[in-house]
C-alpha cells in the first residue's frame, strides 16, 4: 500500500475519532447541561448515558471494521482441487483462484471476500466480515451527528438568540465565525458550538448517504459491485439477507456490536 494512501487512511480515522470526542465533550459539558437545566436530574442522567452509548458504539464499530478485515488469504487453502467449486475465478492481480463474490482491491492489493467498496474513512475494504460493523458505525454516526446538530443550534438560539436561517446567518459561516472570534466579536463558546453544528450538519449528509446505500445493499442481498452489474442471484429475501449480515439475533446486534460468523454459500464457508 502506497505511503500516500496510508496518510489518507490515518487522516480519515483521526477525523472520525476527533469528531466523536468533540461531540461527546461539548454535548456532556456544554449543550446538554443547558438543555436539561430546568428538568429533573434524571433526564440529564439518561441523556449522558445515551451520549456515552452512542460514542462507544461508534468507536467500537469503527475499531471492529478495521480489525475484522474481509481479506481472502490463499494460505488457508489446502491445495485440494475439490475446493475449487464452480464460481471460483482466477484473480489476474494475485494470480491465484479466489472464492465467489470476492474481488481484488486496487488500494489494498488484496482479494476481498464479498467486497462492497474500499472505505478511506476506516482505512480498509468493506466486505464479508466487517460489513455489519461498518453499517452500524455509520448508523450511530448519523444518530450522534443529528442529535448534536439539533442540540448545537438549540443552544445557540436559546443562549445567543441567533440561528443559521436568521439575518445573523453569516455568523455561522466558518471563515466569518473564526474571523469574528479573532477580532473579539464572538465568544469562544459560540465559536465552539456553532462550528460543531456546521461540521455535524455537513458530515451527516455524507454518512446518511453511505448508511442508506449499505442498508439497501443488505436488504437486496447484494454488494455495490454486484448491484452495478445487475447480479441478484444471492438474495434470499429481506429477513434472511439481514440475518446473513447481522446474524440470527440481528435486532440485538443493532444495539451491541456482537461477533457473528456469516453463514454464506458453501463455497466460502472454509474462509470465514
Amino acid at each position: 500500500m502506497a505511503a500516500s494512501v496510508k496518510v489518507i487512511h490515518s487522516i480519515g480515522i483521526l477525523y472520525t475519532v476527533t469528531l466523536v470526542t468533540w461531540l461527546y465533550l461539548t454535548g456532556v459539558f456544554v449543550t446538554m447541561p443547558a438543555f436539561y437545566k430546568d428538568l429533573s436530574p434524571f433526564y440529564y442522567g439518561v441523556a449522558q448515558f445515551v451520549a456515552i452509548f452512542i460514542a462507544l458504539n461508534t468507536l467500537v464499530n469503527l475499531a471492529l471494521t478495521r480489525v475484522c478485515d474481509s481479506f481472502y488469504n490463499a494460505s488457508w487453502d489446502s491445495g485440494d482441487d475439490t475446493l475449487l467449486h464452480a464460481g471460483w475465478v482466477k484473480c489476474t492481480h494475485c494470480v491465484r483462484m479466489a472464492p465467489p463474490r470476492s474481488h481484488h482491491c486496487a488500494v489494498c492489493q488484496r482479494c476481498v471476500l464479498k467486497r462492497d467498496h474500499h472505505c478511506f474513512m476506516t482505512g480498509t475494504c468493506i466486505g464479508l466480515r466487517n460489513q455489519r460493523y461498518f453499517t452500524m458505525f455509520l448508523v450511530y454516526c448519523d444518530v450522534g451527528l443529528l442529535y448534536s446538530s439539533y442540540m448545537s443550534w438549540h443552544y445557540i438560539y436559546t443562549r445567543y438568540g441567533m440561528h443559521p436561517l436568521s439575518r445573523h446567518f453569516y455568523h455561522f459561516i466558518p471563515p466569518f465565525t473564526v474571523t469574528e472570534w479573532l477580532l473579539g466579536y464572538l465568544s469562544s463558546d459560540f465559536v465552539n458550538v456553532s462550528l460543531l453544528g456546521c461540521v455535524c450538519f455537513t458530515t451527516v449528509i455524507g454518512t446518511m448517504f453511505l448508511a442508506g446505500a449499505q442498508i439497501v445493499m443488505i436488504v437486496l442481498g447484494t454488494t455495490g459491485y454486484e448491484y452495478k452489474k445487475g447480479v441478484r442471484k444471492y438474495s434470499r429475501g429481506v429477513y434472511e439477507n439481514m440475518k446473513e449480515v447481522f446474524g440470527p439475533y440481528w435486532l440485538l446486534h443493532l444495539l451491541l456490536p456482537l461477533p457473528y460468523v456469516a453463514h454464506t454459500d458453501r463455497h466460502n464457508m472454509k474462509y470465514l
